[in-house]
Parts: structure tokens; C-alpha cells; sequence
């Protein structure tokens, strides 16, 4: 568990919102203009947005008995991952898969693997990708993409050791939320 922030009663801001979070729109300050009216003149309204804000989520996790533990990591609808790190800090012992699985939040729906570690023999940073199947990789583009959590619900993260042991690290989900592509 993560200790007291010091400063806790320094720095009070805190945001809660629903996304998906954008960085904002371009603009340029000429009024009124668009491309037929001054060739080579890009107008406000033809600006593509600039960009969304990605968020990250990170999990303390342990190498336990076999089936998935739900960690404390809970993606948002249509959200798309761009990395999952491991940062190993005691060395999982034995020579089982580390794995990491999406379900919908109600738990009505199917667990989906979204990652797969062959093993966490040593401390250290691990960056866990989706292997080469076309459904993992689908659902790092869109945590939704799968039958079982089409509905819209937020999607909750498992991981699954294998096997019991001394293991302990800190799961972290870099992701773009609601970006729905």
C-alpha cells in the first residue's frame, strides 16, 4: 500500500471527470476566413482536434495459486492501451506465465487475455505486449473490442500467476481513454 502524501495539505487539487479527455483544438486568430475564401488559409474550423490525454493506472500485484486476481485497475469504456509495464520488485518464483486479462467490470462477462509474460525470473521492468494474435491486439486498440464487453461498461484488469509464490510488483496500464477507434 502506498504511504501518506506528505503533502497532502499543501496541494489539495484534485479533477473527476468522464472522458474521453482531449488536449484541446488548434486555433489560428483570423476570424472569418476558410480555404476558398484565402487560398493557402487553414480557418479555426478546419483544424483537426490536437490530441487526447493519455492516463496511466498502476496496481500493486503478487504471484498467487492459480486463477485471476482482480487488481485495483479499471479501464474505461473504448479506452485503447498504448503500453503495460511490470515492475518486478521480488522475483516470481517458478517457471510459470504471468498473465493479464481484461473482464467487463458487472462480471457477467468472459475474461480476455490481453497479455501474456512467459516469466518474471528477476527484479526488474518488464514490458508486457500483446502477443501476436489478432484478438490481443485488438483489444489493446480498443479494451471493447471483444464480444463479451461491447456493452459499454468500464473493463476491469485481472492477472493470473499460474501458480503460488513469493512474486510481488507493481502492474502499470498506460492508456488513451475513450478513444474508441
Amino acid at each position: 500500500m502506498a504511504p501518506t502524501n506528505p503533502h497532502a495539505e499543501t496541494y489539495k487539487g484534485s479533477t473527476t471527470f468522464s472522458g474521453p479527455i482531449k488536449s484541446g483544438s488548434r486555433w489560428l486568430d483570423v476570424p472569418n476566413y476558410d480555404r476558398t475564401t484565402v487560398p493557402g488559409t487553414i480557418a479555426v474550423k478546419d483544424l483537426p482536434n490536437a490530441g487526447f490525454v493519455g492516463c496511466s493506472q498502476s496496481a500493486a500485484v503478487k504471484q498467487t495459486t492459480s486463477g485471476a486476481d482482480v487488481v485495483d485497475i479499471v479501464l474505461p469504456s473504448y479506452s485503447m492501451i498504448t503500453s503495460v509495464q511490470l515492475i518486478a520488485t521480488v522475483a516470481w518464483t517458478g517457471t510459470d506465465t504471468y498473465s493479464v486479462w481484461l473482464t467487463n467490470d458487472s462480471g457477467g462477462g468472459g475474461a480476455d487475455q490481453l497479455t501474456v509474460y512467459t516469466s518474471i525470473p528477476a527484479v526488474g521492468v518488464y514490458n508486457l505486449a500483446p502477443d501476436a494474435v489478432a484478438a490481443q491486439v485488438a483489444r489493446w486498440k480498443n479494451v471493447n473490442s471483444d464480444a463479451d464487453i461491447t456493452d459499454g461498461n468500464s473493463v476491469a484488469i485481472l492477472v493470473d500467476s499460474g501458480s503460488a509464490g513469493d512474486g510481488r510488483g507493481i502492474l502499470t496500464i498506460n492508456y488513451i481513454p475513450g478513444l474508441n477507434l
